[in-house]
Parts: structure tokens; sequence; C-alpha cells
């Protein structure tokens, strides 16, 4: 804990967060509390950090394709959505895992 009252916590993002990759591309952190993991060239991960579970996102099931470049979160619409640009084209996903 620092002089401020917080404390920094170090995950691995293949150990803990269930990413296959250790670069982190991107992230955003939902409304409700998870958190959106992009790897380079391996998708996304939804991470939740209240239960430690998560779900891997891969082409082309979820993603055109799983070169991700951009993550953004527009919340400005209900409901909220994740826009992601990959390699192979952009995507928004309003329900994710």
């Amino acid at each position: 804990t620092d002089a401020t009252g917080f404390h920094t916590v170090f995950y691995n993002p293949v150990s803990q967060l269930g990413m296959s990759e250790q670069n982190v591309r991107d992230l955003v952190v939902l409304p409700d509390g998870r958190i959106v993991l992009a790897g380079p060239t391996t998708g996304l991960v939804v991470y939740n950090p209240a239960d430690g579970s998560h779900k891997a996102l891969r082409a082309p099931s979820w993603l055109p394709s799983d070169y991700i470049r951009r993550l953004e979160l527009d919340t400005m619409v209900s409901p909220w959505v994740v826009h992601v640009s990959t390699a192979g084209g952009a995507v928004s996903l309003r329900k994710l895992p």
C-alpha cells in the first residue's frame, strides 16, 4: 500500500487471466467490472476479477480475425458496446459471455 492507500497487483496474463500469450495489446473495463483483454494474435479474453473466471473469444465465432488492433468501450449507447478492430475487419460486441 502506498501513501495514497492504493496498492498495485500484478497479474500474469497466461497463468492468471486465461490469455494464450503474454502480450496485452489493449484492454477495457466493462461497466459490470469485468475486463476485456486483447492479445495481439490470439483474440480476446473476458476476465472476471470477482470470481477469477475467464472466457476466450476467438475468430471465427466471435471475431473476424484473432489479430487485434484496438478496443473501444462505448457507454454512450444502451446497452454498452465493445468495438473491436482486427486485421480482418471490425466488430461491435453487445453481449459478452
